[in-house]
């Protein structure tokens, strides 16, 4: 009673150090089912948020009856577990991925280009010395940028698969 949920049909009277409440019935259990969401077998509501329509007179017949406070703020929270719900889903499925796990993994992606571009850098002055044609030279720099796209490439499936959850080489 002192959760908001009979505030229309609860009349007290205090007697001394008694408190008296008096129920109306029917305005009660009008009240108590507007005021409490349904729920279902796992304990979460099924209703969201029922706004009476503007029509809808209070019981004192004074016009249009807003919906109760308690209504609106057990909606929110209603709302807000269902918004947490989602989101715990989607992470355990690996659709959701953490920003620290996420920064990680492209740390390491970024290394990976880092070493390849330095690799290539050593063994490229080693590799031309001596070549006789253009068309040689041509040849060594796409066999390294080929090697060097394949670790990036290789890298970024792993990643890939690391986020979803799957084992590495599963890809």
């Amino acid at each position: 009673m002192d959760d908001g949920r009979l505030a229309e049909s609860v009349t007290s009277e205090q007697r001394g150090k008694v408190t008296w409440r008096r129920i109306d019935v029917e305005r009660g259990r009008a009240e108590w089912a507007r005021n409490t969401a349904p729920r279902t077998e796992t304990g979460r509501s099924t209703v969201e948020l029922e706004v009476e329509s503007p029509d809808a007179a209070r019981p004192d017949g004074k016009g249009p009856r807003p919906p109760s406070d308690l209504s609106i703020q057990k909606a929110r929270k209603e709302k807000a577990l269902a918004t947490k719900y989602e989101i715990d889903v989607a992470r355990e499925s690996r659709a959701l991925v953490g920003r620290a796990e996420l920064e990680r993994e492209l740390f390491e992606l970024g290394r990976v280009i880092r070493d390849s571009l330095s690799q290539a850098a050593i063994d490229l002055p080693v590799d031309l010395v001596g070549l006789e044609t253009e068309k040689e030279a041509q040849i060594i720099l796409e066999r390294h940028a080929a090697e060097a796209a394949l670790k990036v490439a290789d890298t970024i499936r792993e990643l890939m698969a690391s986020l979803a959850g799957e084992p590495e080489g599963a890809a």
